[in-house]
């Protein structure tokens, strides 16, 4: 009979929990953490995606076409950041390779979609470069989201660099990048 109390004492001391010794107080502290992770990038927006300049009449030949494309672009980032621009190439014909543009007669002027004192645009028009990559836009503090207008031009551009082509698409790779300093 003892050794049946003796077990009975040892479930109830088992199933049990013990109480704790800690003395209660009005107050209690704990340490709350939070990580940030260092981000940055861009998206090109439905707006901002295969811009194509148009040369459908004469006055597009003699003046170069524009094309304005509104909040094309929009960048993320938690510090200070850079967005520059180049391209893969000459443009080419996408039927004829040995028929070509000259990329350089394309540039694209940035634009602020809306205010941001912390950011600078290049403030002319930008022509794009084959394989060098041209600052476009710099930040000075980050920015939860950006967008930026982008407008692509070859107003000025040499007007015999476009006769004398095939007629057809020509077509380069423009690449955007976001850096942090």
């Amino acid at each position: 009979m003892i050794t049946k109390i003796r077990m009975f004492i040892l479930a109830a001391v088992l199933c049990f929990p013990f109480v704790s010794k800690a003395q209660f107080t009005p107050t209690a502290s704990t340490t709350l953490t939070v990580n940030l992770t260092a981000l940055s990038g861009i998206v090109l927006n439905a707006a901002g995606l295969n811009p194509t300049l148009n040369y459908s009449t004469s006055s597009d030949y003699a003046n170069g076409v524009t094309l304005s494309q509104t909040a094309a672009l929009s960048a993320f980032s938690t510090s200070p950041y850079s967005i520059t621009v180049y391209a893969s190439g000459q443009l080419v014909n996408t039927t004829n390779s040995s028929n070509t543009i000259p990329v350089g007669d394309v540039t694209i002027t940035p634009s602020l979609a809306a205010a941001n004192p912390a950011i600078t645009i290049t403030p002319q028009a930008i022509p794009v470069s084959a394989g060098s990559a041209l600052k476009l836009i710099a930040s000075t503090a980050g920015t939860i989201l950006q967008n930026f207008n982008l407008a692509y031009s070859t107003v000025g551009a040499p007007t015999t660099d476009f006769i004398n082509k095939l007629a057809g698409s020509y077509t380069t790779t423009i690449t955007y990048a976001i850096t942090n300093p």
